[in-house]
């Protein structure tokens, strides 16, 4: 399906890329290329000049029904008496997904969340049909942030996003800022523990996850206050104490990750602006 303009021949308006906005459903005479009064979706494969006062396109080769595959996939999860369910290609960018039964999966880099897909199915080990997705770029100055830009996206049936999308941005004031800074070493200490127990298995420390998280609930306990020092900026005082940690286990290697000690990779993860 190609996404192209339609004008309104009286206006000049530009109505959409790739459909047109009606009231109500309607229907299409392809002999004549009229639109009845209402709401239709078309599929121009090139510009086409749309006429208001007559509701007719200017000759030229459109295809209907329209492709269905770029209908969004958004609306095989909203209630129909919602009353936002009108043409499939429009994205709906007042409607609140977040409210939708989706399953959110978040992609953390350094402690801060650069993107989150929002899929349709959720086995228990892995997710499938991406609705939404949301991409953050951040913006620092002196290592705090300053603004964080959100784009939104919405897929379609065959697996694509629309041309269309919504930008948000967000400004940091210096507190927010500050607040913002400590959420992502908090972020990095969760991170943290999630990759220590999977350490631990690859290497064979922990023959279970159960064991696993034993041991790692007991490495951060031994932790203690320097978690909170971190969280507040001292970098230091952790990094001393993991380099000081008697465990034998911190000296395991890990194959797929370059065959790094597991103190060094705990290190390095918390080190982020290193």
């Amino acid at each position: 399906m190609d996404w192209q303009t339609v004008i309104d021949k009286n206006t000049g308006q530009v109505l959409r890329a790739g459909y047109c906005d009606f009231a109500n459903d309607g229907s299409f005479n392809s002999e004549t290329e009229e639109i009845i009064t209402g709401y239709f979706e078309c599929d121009p494969k090139s510009d086409y000049t749309y006429n208001s006062e007559t509701e007719t396109f200017d000759k030229g080769d459109l295809r209907f029904p329209a492709n269905s595959d770029k209908y969004l996939r958004i609306y095989a999860y909203m209630d129909d008496n919602t009353n936002q369910i009108k043409n499939r290609f429009i994205v709906p960018k007042d409607f609140n997904y977040k409210l939708l039964p989706l399953f959110k999966d978040i992609v953390m880099i350094d402690g801060d969340i650069t993107e989150i897909i929002y899929y349709g199915d959720y086995s228990g080990s892995s997710y499938s049909i991406p609705v939404i997705k949301e991409s953050f770029i951040y913006t620092y100055e002196n290592n705090i942030p300053t603004n964080r830009e959100l784009t939104i996206s919405w897929y379609c049936e065959d697996g694509t996003t629309s041309p269309e999308n919504k930008v948000k941005n967000k400004k940091y004031n210096k507190h927010q800022g500050e607040k913002a800074i400590k959420q992502k070493r908090d972020n990095i200490i969760s991170s943290m523990k999630i990759n220590l127990v999977g350490y631990l298995l690859s290497t064979g420390e922990a023959s279970t996850s159960t064991e696993a998280h034993d041991i790692e609930n007991e490495f951060i306990r031994d932790l203690g206050i320097n978690i909170s020092l971190y969280i507040e900026g001292d970098f230091q005082s952790i990094t001393d104490a993991i380099t000081a940690a008697t465990d034998s286990w911190l000296d395991n290697t890990v194959a797929d990750q370059n065959n790094d000690t597991i103190r060094t990779l705990l290190i390095n993860e918390l080190n982020y602006n290193s």
